[in-house]
């Protein structure tokens, strides 16, 4: 879950054939979305560039009554360069 390349997508959307949308402030009206066990609930992007996105546990995931997914929210933080990542994993901002 640590790489960009391993998300969950929905296999209505990917592969992907044609660009991704990005609408500012809706991120159930950006794609991808309806990703299984997540569900897309926050996606900032800045100058056209990705900043963080935000899965949350999906509750009309086929298994969520039996506690899956285990773990209830994922944020991918993106960072500028490997000094801005090195500093926040030095400052603990990242766990």
């Amino acid at each position: 879950m640590a790489c960009q390349a391993s998300a969950i997508v929905n296999p209505a959307y990917g592969p992907y054939d044609t660009i991704m949308n990005y609408t500012a402030g809706n991120a159930r009206a950006s794609t991808p979305m309806d990703l299984g066990p997540y569900t897309l609930t926050e996606w900032v992007r800045t100058a056209g560039k990705d900043d963080r996105m935000v899965l949350d546990a999906n509750p009309r995931y086929f298994n969520a009554s039996a506690g899956i997914p285990k773990t209830s929210r994922i944020i991918y933080e993106f960072y500028p360069d490997s000094t801005a990542l090195r500093l926040a994993i030095e400052g603990g901002d990242i766990i």
